[in-house]
């Protein structure tokens, strides 16, 4: 088992933990075989009206597909270049399957600064749907896109629902598969929209740390040591940041990998941290910066098929970087306990 705390704001799955045994490694479920058709490097060409009244834009595009973290993950790296326009759009995404809840989820993060965690739906083996809420202009719309994939070539449409008036194609286009496509630079990809003065402050956390603390699995599970080396880095000029966490638990075989990403939502006021692990582990936590010296992450979701709830405090020394961090969890029916605790030890900035 890999029984490690994610060190950078993830909550390890209990219900992997607690199935697989020291002999029994998790492996990637089987569902993931509908992704496969996405493997490889594919370029497209497009069109696209992104807000009612304007004209019809060009589009060219290229993206590779690879399995990372072990196999639990399809990550998608795309660029996106507008005709007429000299910023390119660029997102990373993460495909796959969120056993807990039976349904397949896209992580995606992108130079706009956006951070989003939905749900992928499969209608038979080749059209890939998905419905993301967004806002335009302050107001609510719905993203419907859909990818009918074959062996050679994708077909794509991505159609926008708003408050009022018809339901509109915005986004339509085709992927051809090619034999090799050049490298998407997602890491030094700059910033298409402003980056907000919430990120540039967050961005203070930025920087390896070495980490040592312990872990509870459930209630009633012994204590375990752990320790592990946090990366935290800013994506997209701040925008995004990233932290991935490698880690081991003392007595136990195998390494735990995360990646987690925070994100603004204006909307709600709130920073959003979507986390993957080499577990299969998948979620959102929702935080905030109460004061300059604590970050506060909570969550809730199912664990074992029981409601589980879990808040995370990390505390902050006088230049914005980790000193410590705990947290508390409750699930089912047992009393809340103290399950994760670990000091951080910044190695370089």
């Amino acid at each position: 088992m890999r029984l490690v705390k994610s060190l950078a704001l993830v909550l390890v799955s209990l219900s992997t933990l607690v199935l697989a045994s020291p002999q029994e490694m998790p492996k990637p479920a089987p569902e993931l075989a509908k992704l496969k058709v996405f493997e490889g490097a594919w370029e497209g060409t497009g069109t696209a009206i992104m807000v009612p009244g304007m004209p019809e834009a060009k589009w060219t595009a290229q993206s590779t597909y690879a399995w990372v973290l072990d196999g639990f993950f399809l990550q998608a790296d795309t660029s996106v270049a507008f005709e007429g326009m000299s910023d390119v759009m660029r997102f990373r995404e993460f495909m796959g399957y969120d056993g807990e809840n039976k349904r397949f989820v896209n992580l995606m993060v992108g130079n706009t600064g956006e951070v989003a965690l939905t749900t992928l739906f499969f209608e038979g083996d080749d059209l890939l749907i998905s419905m993301v809420p967004k806002t335009q202009e302050g107001r609510p719309l719905l993203e419907r896109g859909l990818i009918k994939a074959g062996k050679d070539s994708m077909q794509m449409t991505m159609t926008f629902f708003g408050l009022d008036g018809p339901s509109r194609d915005g986004v339509k286009g085709t992927f051809k598969r090619v034999a090799s496509a050049k490298p998407v630079p997602i890491l030094e990809a700059k910033a298409i929209a402003p980056v907000s003065p919430e990120m540039h402050k967050l961005g203070r956390l930025v920087g390896n740390y070495e980490v040592a603390g312990g872990m509870i699995m459930m209630p009633g599970a012994p204590e375990m040591k752990i320790k592990g080396i946090d990366e935290c880095v800013a994506l997209f000029g701040g925008g995004v940041i990233q932290v991935q966490t490698k880690g081991a638990a003392e007595g136990m075989p195998g390494a735990y990998e995360s990646l987690g990403f925070y994100g603004w939502r204006p909307d709600a006021n709130r920073y959003i941290m979507s986390y993957i692990s080499n577990m299969g582990d998948v979620g959102t936590m929702d935080a905030w910066l109460p004061s300059d010296n604590k970050i506060v992450a909570a969550m809730a979701s199912l664990r074992m098929g029981m409601p589980f709830t879990s808040r995370m405090v990390m505390t902050l020394d006088v230049d914005g970087k980790v000193k410590s961090a705990a947290s508390h969890s409750c699930i089912g029916e047992h009393d809340p306990i103290k399950d994760f605790w670990a000091t951080y030890k910044l190695i370089t900035k």
